[in-house]
């Protein structure tokens, strides 16, 4: 409750009121209210897209957030152009290999199976890997959550052998 009194004060439109507003969107999520915490990433989205115009990379983790619910409920078309949005934001930020997770990517990924684009999904993850591997080996969360969403992929799509291949990894 401090918290949020602590929000209020600075302002629906400071960034550290934005980040509140957007893990209580992630917790109202994670609490079954899918619908208010769609309603609370929009708003923010909202809200950084008019604080900053243009491409900003604080505009990637609300994109992804919107994204991903959007996938969630289905809104397929609207949820590509918030995630692809997000990565592009995210290359251009951060280069073709970054130093840190390709959360916008992993996410445009799962939202594509969702959409039933496995190809494209497909491509991107394989594309995930290669860049964690070169970025901290195989050994690693991110390598190994991407091996799983392949094999997740490749078990929807009826390779057994594959996916079970990638699970043994």
């Amino acid at each position: 409750e401090s918290i949020r009194a602590a929000a209020s004060e600075l302002g629906a439109d400071h960034p550290a009121a934005q980040e509140f507003q957007l893990n209580l969107a992630h917790h109202r999520w994670a609490r079954g209210e899918p619908r208010a915490a769609l309603e609370i990433a929009e708003r923010v989205l909202s809200l950084r897209r008019a604080s900053y115009p243009g491409e900003h990379t604080a505009l990637i983790a609300p994109l992804v957030a919107v994204g991903r619910m959007k996938s969630e409920f289905r809104d397929h078309a609207e949820a590509l152009k918030l995630l692809r949005e997000a990565a592009l934001l995210f290359r251009r930020a951060y280069g073709p290999a970054p130093q840190r997770s390709n959360v916008p990517l992993a996410e445009l990924a799962a939202a594509l199976r969702r959409a039933g684009a496995v190809e494209e999904a497909e491509r991107i993850l394989r594309e995930l890997l290669a860049e964690t591997e070169k970025r901290s080996g195989r050994v690693s969360p991110d390598h190994l959550s991407i091996l799983v969403s392949l094999g997740v992929l490749e078990e929807g799509r009826g390779r057994f052998e594959n996916a079970h291949a990638r699970f043994q990894d």
